[in-house]
């Protein structure tokens, strides 16, 4: 959106903060997930069950897990066309489960065709969680490929199986980029986007 604006307005991109939770559990690898509304045509949640379906099954090493609110029907009705007995659909969770479930997911997928701001990627490199994502420009902001998690060209099953089969596989990379993530998520704690705002209005009283 900046780049629509005038370039004389005065203005600063501050992302949404996060708090982490103090009373989580040993943190674990226990599943690929998927968390965010269950929708096909804003969220790619076809795109990530295509791409799941075409990894072969003996890099398939953990189960994909979806949770979120939302119509099961359709997501069920393409679970059983492409035969996929490890898909698990967790349903909605609250604040606190969703941070229980990032905290035992290996790695997270978002394979969002679009996003105002993907606050569940920021989440999750927060607790250590490497994030898969659509290089649309809201998400790859986030996420630096290679450092944080890996960037999937956007409505490509291939590309995203191609991550996902790369990640399962490889643990080191996996620790490296979980490393990345959680040095890139200092760039949303609360208090330094509090301080950033803070900033921004000083400027404008400045200015004005």
């Amino acid at each position: 959106l900046k780049s629509a604006l005038s370039p004389k307005a005065h203005t600063t991109i501050i992302g949404h903060g996060v708090t982490i939770p103090n009373n989580l559990p040993k943190p674990s690898s226990e599943y690929v997930l998927y968390l965010g509304r269950l929708d096909f045509h804003i969220k790619g949640l076809d795109i990530l069950l295509k791409a799941w379906a075409s990894i072969d099954t003996s890099h398939r090493t953990m189960p994909l897990c979806i949770a979120g609110s939302g119509y099961q029907s359709p997501v069920r009705k393409l679970i059983k066309e492409y035969g996929l007995n490890d898909v698990q659909l967790l349903g909605g969770l609250d604040h606190d489960k969703a941070f229980n479930t990032l905290n035992k997911a290996a790695f997270v997928c978002m394979p969002s065709r679009s996003e105002g701001f993907g606050i569940v990627a920021v989440e999750a490199m927060s607790l250590g969680k490497p994030v898969i994502v659509s290089s649309i420009p809201s998400l790859s902001a986030i996420v630096p490929h290679n450092r944080a998690g890996l960037h999937a060209a956007p409505e490509d099953p291939e590309k995203l199986a191609q991550a996902m089969a790369k990640l399962m596989d490889d643990q080191n990379l996996r620790k490296d980029l979980a490393e990345g993530a959680r040095k890139e998520s200092r760039r949303f704690r609360l208090d330094g986007i509090v301080k950033m705002q803070e900033e921004f209005y000083k400027e404008v009283v400045k200015k004005s």
